[in-house]
């Protein structure tokens, strides 16, 4: 079962990292049974040894993590003897030749007695029970570790795929924040060039406003200048006017005097002459 949670990768109750941890230490432990057992082989125990019946080992002694079939098989070698049986080495290839050139009829049991005086019949037959289980479990165990290896491969196979997808998920969503992050910083120029365009548009009011303002404060200036001008001018007309009418008032004045003087002098100049006659 694969769950994806808060963008961690799930398999099974296992992160990725858990998987590839529990899988090493599994081979690890596959490695050194199979050693162990070729070890079994080629140093047989010296003397027969078989496990009281309905007796297991301690769970302990082998990983929980093993196939069931691997287990089951190295628990058979520990309790029967190991790839011997129990048997010294020369008894069980004796015994191997001789069922293996009858491929196991039970013809080969006279044969085998011959090769092996110390073995009665009874030692032969359990041996070859004894053998034909360890083939059993040991094909089955061969089967349940290429299984294992098939579904781990498998295993791997999709992690990958899930990475893979993730990986995609997670540019996507990068690619999702930076075009997120680019229309955010866009929108933000625009407001930012609305508001300086706003700003312009405001200043340009005031200042007309302002210069508005200065041209009738000017023009209302300029009018008064002309209207004092105006007055003065007048001012200057009504004194000029006034000063007119006043010589001219003068100069009559002065006509006058002069008509009367000689007016005076001519009745004193006539009176003067008839005084005289």
């Amino acid at each position: 079962m694969i769950l994806r949670k808060q963008n961690v990768i799930i398999f099974s109750g296992f992160s990725y990292e858990d998987l590839l941890k529990e899988e090493k230490t599994t081979f690890i432990e596959l490695m050194a049974l199979e050693k162990k057992i070729e070890a079994s082989s080629i140093n047989p125990p010296e003397r027969s040894f078989k496990a009281p019946s309905g007796i297991a080992l301690p769970d302990g002694i082998l990983s929980s993590r093993l196939p069931e079939e691997v287990v089951a098989f190295e628990k058979f070698l520990q309790q029967t003897g190991g790839r011997l049986g129990g048997w010294d080495d020369y008894d069980h290839q004796s015994f191997l030749k001789v069922w293996t050139k009858h491929k196991g009829k039970p013809g080969y049991l006279e044969e085998a007695l011959a090769y092996l005086p110390s073995r009665t019949w009874e030692d032969i037959q359990q041996h070859e029970a004894w053998y034909q289980e360890l083939l059993s479990l040991e094909e089955k165990k061969k089967e349940a570790i290429h299984k294992w290896k098939s579904r781990k491969q498998k295993e791997k196979q999709e992690m990958s795929k899930i990475q893979e997808k993730t990986k995609e998920i997670t540019e996507f969503d990068k690619q999702q924040k930076e075009e997120a992050q680019k229309q955010r910083l866009e929108e933000e120029r625009r407001k930012r060039q609305q508001e300086i365009e706003a700003w312009k548009r405001q200043k340009e009011i005031e200042i007309a406003a302002k210069l508005e303002t200065e041209l009738k404060e000017e023009e209302e200036q300029q009018r008064k200048q002309r209207k004092e001008r105006q007055r003065q001018l007048e001012v200057k007309l009504l004194v000029e006017e006034h000063v007119r009418i006043k010589k001219e008032q003068e100069e009559f004045s002065e006509g006058g005097k002069r008509d009367e003087g000689r007016s005076r002098n001519g009745r004193e100049a006539k009176a003067g002459y008839n005084g005289d006659l």
